[in-house]
């Protein structure tokens, strides 16, 4: 879901996306406005030039303003280092708090780093207690690979109980 805000004031020219109203809200403490603008200077378009360091800086505005998308999309350039020198121990802190105010993609990807060590050492059981804290099990993804992989061991089953 969409964040609550929690600082800042009604602003039309946020809430319409110009690029006045969004720098004004943003300035003025709103973390939505302030992840927002971190996105159009991360991607660019005809208002934002494409610029990662000030999209760096808007994220971790947001990020340090308590919004959990901020706080993910901090800890991505902290991770990949655009923007900004890679700190990816850093990332793992940023990831793991929005994690706790249950942003997905962020529980999603420390899920992954302490099952497979990416950017961080291994723990499974920390893995473990991420899955279990959100309440349900995890999706499991049936790619195409997946699903042969799966017709043909079904098939090796058939044939080896046909003898």
């Amino acid at each position: 879901g969409i964040p609550e805000r929690t600082t800042g004031s009604f602003n039309l020219g946020a809430m319409l996306g110009t690029k006045a109203g969004l720098l004004k809200a943003a300035e003025e403490g709103d973390p939505d406005a302030m992840v927002k603008v971190g996105d159009a200077y991360y991607h660019g378009s005809k208002d934002f030039p494409m610029e990662r360091g000030y999209a760096s800086l808007w994220f971790e505005r947001a990020a340090e303003a308590g919004n959990p998308e901020g706080m993910f999309r901090f800890a991505e350039i902290l991770r990949w280092g655009e923007g900004r020198l890679q700190n990816v121990r850093e990332a793992e802190t940023w990831y793991r708090r929005a994690a706790e105010l249950g942003h997905s993609k962020a529980r999603t990807w420390l899920i992954h780093a302490y099952e497979t060590g990416d950017g961080t050492a291994k723990n499974p059981a920390e893995a473990t207690r991420h899955v279990l804290s959100q309440g349900r099990a995890p999706a499991v993804r049936m790619t195409g690979l997946w699903i042969a992989a799966a017709v043909a061991l079904t098939g090796l089953a058939i044939l080896f109980w046909r003898g």
